[in-house]
C-alpha cells in the first residue's frame, strides 16, 4: 500500500476520534465537564461522576490551588463548601470519597497535600471507613497506583471510547423520551450535590420516610455497607498517620462524626454492630479529640434536616460546622466534645438514647 494511503487512513482514524471525543464531550454522560446542558438531550446525567470520584477529583486537586479540605465519605460531601470558606478563609475543596474505607482517603489525602499548601481539614469521621472487610472503591482500585505515586491523572481520555459513546448515545435518547430523572452530580469543589432528592422535593414527591427506610437497608442489610463488619486497628492506625501529617505539617484539624437521623441511630442499638460502633468511638478518642453529633439532640430527630437517614441538607452545614469550628470544651448548640477522659461516660449516656421500641427487623424485611 503507498504511503499516501497510509496516512489517508491514520487522518480518517483521527478524524473519526476527534468526532467521538467532540460528540462525547458535549453529550457529558459521565457529568464531568457540564459545560453544555440543553433540555431534552443531555441536561439531565444518569452515569454520573460520583461513580468515579478519584477520575473526577484527582485533577482538580492537580491545580493546586486549594487552601482547605473536607474529608470522609458522601456524609460530608453534601456539605456546602462555601460555608467552610467562611470560617476558615481561602478555598475548601470537598475530598469526599462515597462509602470508602481509610486506605482510599488516606491515599487521596497525600495526593492532595502533594500539589496544594492546606491549611485546615475537615474530617468526618465515618465508622463504615474502619471495616477491613469493606471492599475498595472500584474506581480507586483502577487507579491507585498512580493516586500513589502522585502521577498526573486526567480526564480527557474517558471521550475516546466506545463505551462513553455508548453511554452518550443512550443519555440523549432517554432524555429526549423523558425515561430519565436527575441524579447526584459532582460540582467543580467535589462538593454532591442530590438533584434526585431536590427534583423530589420541587414537585411534591419527596417521600421522607422511604428514603430513610432504604438508606437504612443500604447499610445494614446483606451484602449491605456493614456488612462482615469487623473494626481495623490498622485503619485506625493510617487515620492516625494522618493526623500526625497535619500536626508536622501545621493543618489545623478538625474531627467530627456525622449527626444521624434517629432512625439510623436506632437501628445501629438494635443490630449487632453496636459494640463495635461503640469501640470505635473509644478507640477514636484515643487518638484524637473529636465533636459527636450522634444520638439524640436537636438535629437527628428533625427529618426536615435530612435527605434520608444519613445525609443532611445543604443549608443545614451551618448547624454542624459552627460547633465543629470551635474551641475545645467550648460549649456546643448541638455536639459532644469527646476526648479519652470523658468517652466512657459519653458512651454510657448514649446507651439510654437507643429506642428499644424500634424495628430494625421490620425495615429490613419491608423492601
Amino acid at each position: 500500500m503507498k504511503a499516501q494511503a497510509w496516512i489517508r487512513i491514520w487522518i480518517s482514524i483521527v478524524s473519526l476520534m476527534l468526532i467521538v471525543g467532540c460528540f462525547n464531550y458535549i453529550v457529558d454522560p459521565n457529568g464531568f465537564n457540564r459545560m453544555i446542558e440543553i433540555p431534552r438531550f443531555n441536561k439531565i446525567k444518569a452515569n454520573h461522576s460520583d461513580a468515579m470520584t478519584i477520575k473526577f477529583k484527582m485533577p482538580l486537586l492537580r491545580q493546586g490551588n486549594w487552601d482547605n479540605l473536607m474529608m470522609g465519605t458522601s456524609r460530608i460531601g453534601v456539605l456546602d463548601n462555601d460555608v467552610l470558606n467562611r470560617y476558615l478563609g481561602g478555598r475548601t475543596f470537598n475530598m469526599e470519597q462515597p462509602a470508602s474505607v481509610i486506605p482510599v482517603q488516606y491515599d487521596s489525602f497525600m495526593y492532595a497535600v502533594h500539589y496544594n499548601k492546606i491549611k485546615s481539614v475537615v474530617y468526618a469521621v465515618d465508622f463504615m471507613s474502619f471495616n477491613e472487610n469493606r471492599r475498595l472503591n472500584d474506581d480507586y482500585i483502577e487507579l491507585k497506583s498512580k493516586l500513589r505515586s502522585f502521577n498526573p491523572l486526567y480526564t480527557y481520555d474517558i471521550y475516546f471510547n466506545q463505551k462513553t459513546l455508548k453511554k452518550s448515545l443512550k443519555l440523549i435518547v432517554d432524555n429526549y423520551r423523558g425515561k430519565i430523572k436527575p441524579s447526584a452530580m459532582y460540582l467543580k469543589n467535589g462538593r454532591r450535590v442530590y438533584q434526585n432528592h431536590i427534583y423530589a422535593f420541587e414537585h411534591n414527591t419527596l417521600d421522607m420516610q422511604k428514603n430513610i427506610d432504604g438508606t437504612v437497608r443500604v447499610w445494614f442489610k446483606e451484602n449491605g455497607y456493614y456488612e462482615h463488619y469487623k473494626y481495623s486497628p490498622k485503619y485506625m492506625k493510617q487515620f492516625q498517620d494522618m493526623l500526625k501529617y497535619c500536626k508536622e505539617h501545621d493543618i489545623k484539624l478538625y474531627v467530627y462524626i456525622s449527626p444521624m437521623y434517629i432512625d439510623f441511630f436506632n437501628a445501629l442499638g438494635q443490630s449487632d454492630l453496636l459494640d463495635e460502633f461503640e469501640h470505635f468511638k473509644s478507640e477514636l478518642a484515643q487518638v484524637t479529640d473529636y465533636v459527636d453529633f450522634t444520638g439524640v439532640n436537636p438535629i437527628s430527630v428533625n427529618i426536615e434536616n435530612f435527605w434520608d437517614s444519613a445525609h443532611l441538607r445543604l443549608d443545614k452545614t451551618d448547624l454542624i460546622m459552627k460547633d465543629v469550628i470551635n474551641e475545645p470544651n467550648s460549649r456546643l448548640d448541638f455536639g459532644t466534645w469527646v476526648n479519652k477522659d470523658n468517652v466512657s461516660k459519653h458512651l454510657q449516656r448514649q446507651k439510654s438514647q437507643y429506642n428499644k421500641n424500634y424495628n430494625l427487623s421490620a425495615v429490613l424485611e419491608n423492601k
